[in-house]
């Protein structure tokens, strides 16, 4: 949902961080990720026992940078 609104709505940083951030926090509150686990390992590949998820600041990264080609 939010890459549709990268390059059209103006995010700040710290905002898509705490989009982030409350990711996790909520994973954690639903019993989906121990809270005392690497949260690095969100974002790691299926295949290397990860959790496949998407950073936001990268995913808005790349649709900038699509929208821009």
């Amino acid at each position: 949902m939010l890459r549709y609104s990268f390059g059209i709505i103006n995010w700040r940083t710290g905002e898509i961080k705490t989009i982030d951030r409350k990711t996790g926090m909520m994973l954690t509150m639903y019993k989906k990720h121990r809270p005392k686990a690497d949260t690095d390992r969100l974002f790691v590949e299926w295949k290397r026992e990860g959790r496949e998820l998407v950073r936001i600041e990268e995913a808005c990264k790349a649709e900038i940078i699509n929208i821009a080609e």
